[in-house]
C-alpha cells in the first residue's frame, strides 16, 4: 500500500469531552493532513477510535492508516490488563511498537494537563510522572494514558522530538520528563522551545461567522485553589447587575457548581458581546486559545489586568482598551466601541 514517502505520526492526547472542541481539533488536524499528505504517509492515533470520527478528520478516500484504541490494545498492549495496571511504567513497559514502521516526525495536538487536579506547576521529572499515583488516577480515561505512553515510546524509539501543538498552556511539557519536544503555541514566546504557529488562528479565521447578540456578558470560572479571588463572583454580580449577564461558578470550597456543558457555554459566548479572561492557575501563562476563540465568536474578551501579558503581546495583538479591573469593568462595557475594537483586533491578529 505504501510508497517511498517518509512516515509521520499525529496523535491527540486530550480529553475532548466537548463536541465543539473535538470538531475544532478535527478540522485543525485535517489542515495538518492537507499540508503533510504530499510529503509523508500519515498515521493518526485518536483516543476516540470511532470510524465516523476518523472519517470526519480524514475522509475515507485518503490513504492513511489509523490506530484506534482497539488496534492499539490488540497490537501494541497485548499482555496488559489495563484495569489492573498500577502506574505509568506498567503501561509504558507493555507497549510493543516493534511492528511499526520508522517515523521521521511525531506531532501531538494537545496533551495531558501537567500535575492533574492538584494544579502544581513546578518542574516535574520522568521518575515523578511515571510513579505518580495521583497523576495516574487523575487521568482516568484509559485512552489518554495509552496514547500518552504510546507517543513517548514512538518518539524515543525513532529518536525524534515530539512536535507539541499546545491547546492549554498548562499541558505537560515533555522536556520536563526528559523527552525532547518542540512546543508550538498560538503566539511566540521567550520561553525556551516555544515556536509560534497559526493552526488555531487560521481555523477560526476560516470559520468565523457573525452571531446575533442577546447577552451583554458571559463568564465561567473555577475556584480550585485558595489563592484565586473568592469574591469575584459577588463583585461581578454587583458591578453588572444592570446588565443581561450569565455567570457560572465551580467553587470546591463552598460546594458550588453552576457549570453547564462546554458546548452550551460556547454557544452562550457566541450570543454574548463581552466575556472575561482571568489569570490561569499558572499565572505565567495566558490562554491565547480562549482569546482567539472569543474574538472569532464576535465576543470581545475583557482581560483582567492581573494577567501575565509580557510575552504574549510580542506577537498577539491585545489593545490597551480591553484591559480591565473589577472596579471599571462596567464602565468599559458601557464605553467601548465593541464592533470597532473587534474589527481592529481581527485585522492585527
Amino acid at each position: 500500500m505504501w510508497n517511498d514517502k517518509q512516515n509521520i505520526l499525529i496523535t491527540v492526547n486530550r480529553s475532548l469531552s466537548s463536541k465543539y472542541v473535538f470538531h475544532t481539533i478535527c478540522d485543525i488536524g485535517s489542515s495538518f493532513y492537507s499540508e503533510l499528505k504530499e510529503e509523508y504517509n500519515v498515521y493518526f492515533l485518536t483516543q476516540y477510535g470511532s470510524v465516523k470520527n476518523i472519517y470526519r478528520l480524514f475522509n475515507k478516500e485518503n490513504r492513511s492508516v489509523f490506530f484506534d484504541e482497539v488496534i492499539l490494545l490488540n497490537d501494541s498492549i497485548k499482555s496488559l490488563d489495563y484495569k489492573a495496571a498500577k502506574d505509568w511504567n506498567e503501561i509504558y513497559e507493555n507497549i510493543e511498537i516493534d511492528f511499526l514502521q520508522k517515523f521521521e516526525r511525531v506531532i501531538e495536538i494537545g496533551s495531558a494537563i501537567s500535575e492533574g487536579a492538584f494544579l502544581k506547576r513546578q518542574k516535574i521529572n520522568r521518575e515523578k510522572l511515571f510513579n505518580s499515583t495521583a497523576q495516574f488516577k487523575y487521568l482516568s480515561v484509559r485512552k489518554i494514558k495509552e496514547t500518552l505512553m504510546f507517543t513517548i515510546k514512538v518518539a524515543e524509539k525513532n529518536n525524534v522530538p515530539i512536535e507539541h501543538y499546545i491547546i492549554d498552556p498548562q499541558e505537560l511539557d515533555y522536556n520536563d520528563i526528559g523527552v525532547p519536544s518542540k512546543r508550538h503555541f498560538p503566539y511566540s514566546s521567550n520561553v525556551a522551545n516555544f515556536e509560534r504557529h497559526d493552526a488555531f488562528l487560521n481555523y477560526y479565521k476560516k470559520n468565523s461567522q457573525s452571531h446575533q447578540k442577546t447577552i451583554d456578558f458571559v463568564f465561567g470560572y473555577t475556584i480550585l485553589t485558595e489563592d484565586r479571588v473568592n469574591n469575584m463572583y459577588e463583585i461581578l454580580v454587583d458591578k453588572l447587575k444592570s446588565k443581561n449577564i450569565r455567570l457560572f461558578l465551580r467553587d470546591k470550597y463552598n460546594d458550588i457548581d453552576t457549570f453547564i456543558k462546554k458546548d452550551d457555554y460556547l454557544n452562550l459566548v457566541k450570543e454574548s458581546k463581552f466575556t472575561l479572561i482571568i489569570p490561569a492557575y499558572d499565572t505565567k501563562t495566558f490562554s491565547a486559545f480562549r482569546y482567539i476563540e472569543s474574538i472569532y465568536s464576535d465576543c470581545l474578551p475583557l482581560i483582567l489586568d492581573t494577567n501575565y501579558l509580557e510575552e504574549v503581546r510580542e506577537s498577539l495583538y491585545i489593545p490597551d482598551d480591553i484591559i480591565v479591573n473589577l472596579n471599571n469593568i462596567e464602565e468599559k462595557i458601557n464605553q467601548l466601541d465593541y464592533k470597532k475594537i473587534l474589527k481592529e483586533i481581527k485585522k492585527n491578529l
